[in-house]
């Protein structure tokens, strides 16, 4: 502990890996460094140093020197709300690997608001950026770079819980992603949202349901075939053709103890899944290539008999019914029944 409400904590690693079969051997080395203060009457600091040096002697093998630092805040600008932040960047230094630098700067900020004794409401933003991305890199006739390694990631997260009474809760959550890749071209644009309710009108009584709706959009440049002659669509193209998948679900969940050791368990599910290419090319609609329409319900009922507070018992009757729209082949039903224990240490 240091004056001024201020602590300092150092770590220091070294070791080492061998193969007994091959002498191969791998060492890393490990130096750590923390400092905090809380010296500012309303804000507390953090200051993080970490750098990771991993060498061997595998012919050919990637060997690397990671170096993170970050800055951290959190403080309480007013009553009842919480603010928080940090900013961390990473230098990676490779040998025997492509790219031989990475840099990545990653940040974010979150807000807590408590104003309401009963409602709770947070939002955090996100960002992220690497230069360089490592590579999966193959070389045959010609040299082929495999990556999905996006180069910025912007994420924007609020959500609200609200407890109406002691037995009742609802709550929600919208996420939005987008993520570039500027290697490749690669946009993807994601958006989730989640809504549900937890309710208990007997003590022995529990249900719970949700509803999710998740949309993703990525728009990347596309290849036609897969061979080549000399027409036109026999070659690369450079536009850009965009990829729509939606998906809705939902979820019911019933638990009810109408014995001190038996209680009786059910849960519904229906998701509807569609997605499909969204684009012309060379007068051909690509979405008839990946058209999907997707209906599946899932239905279970079911008993737990609880002998012990750690040891349980279970039978369970499952339904499963799948739809899908475009392929009539592939719809079908499962029933099935299943037995289990289960047992807490």
């Amino acid at each position: 502990a240091l004056p001024f409400r201020s602590s300092l904590h150092f770590d220091y690693q070294v070791g080492e890996t061998r193969n007994r079969d091959t002498d191969y051997e791998r060492d890393f080395t490990s130096t750590a460094v923390q400092f905090s203060t809380a010296s500012l009457k309303y804000v507390t600091f953090n200051f993080n140093y970490h750098d990771l040096d991993v060498d061997n002697n595998v012919p050919d093998a990637m060997e690397k020197d990671i170096t993170r630092r970050s800055v951290s805040f959190k403080t309480k600008p007013w009553k009842k709300n919480y603010l928080r932040g940090s900013y961390r960047w990473e230098d990676i230094d490779r040998r025997n690997a492509s790219p031989h630098t990475t840099r990545r700067e990653y940040y974010w900020v979150s807000f807590l608001n408590r104003a309401y004794r009963r409602i709770d409401f947070t939002a955090r933003y996100t960002y992220e950026r690497t230069d360089d991305p490592f590579l999966n890199e193959e070389w045959g006739l010609f040299r082929s770079e495999k990556t999905s390694v996006p180069t910025r990631t912007d994420t924007v997260r609020a959500a609200v819980n609200w407890n109406l009474r002691g037995n009742c809760s609802l709550s929600s959550t919208i996420l939005y992603e987008g993520a570039q890749s500027n290697r490749y071209d690669i946009d993807e644009d994601r958006l989730e949202m989640i809504f549900s309710i937890w309710f208990a009108p007997r003590e022995n009584l529990i249900i719970t349901g949700y509803y999710s709706y998740i949309d993703a959009k990525i728009d990347a440049l596309t290849e036609y075939k897969t061979y080549h002659g000399w027409w036109q669509s026999d070659f690369s193209f450079d536009d850009k053709t965009s990829y729509d998948a939606t998906t809705n679900c939902f979820n019911l969940m019933l638990n009810y103890r109408f014995h001190r050791n038996i209680a009786l368990t059910s849960n519904v599910i229906y998701a509807d899944s569609r997605s499909d290419f969204d684009a012309d090319v060379y007068n051909v609609n690509v979405g008839d290539y990946s058209k999907l329409k997707i209906e599946r319900i899932s239905f279970a009922l079911g008993l737990d008999y609880f002998y012990t507070p750690q040891l349980s018992f279970y039978t369970k009757y499952n339904y499963r019914d799948y739809n899908d729209k475009e392929v009539n082949s592939l719809d079908g039903q499962l029933n099935y029944f299943s037995v289990g224990m289960n047992y807490t240490f």
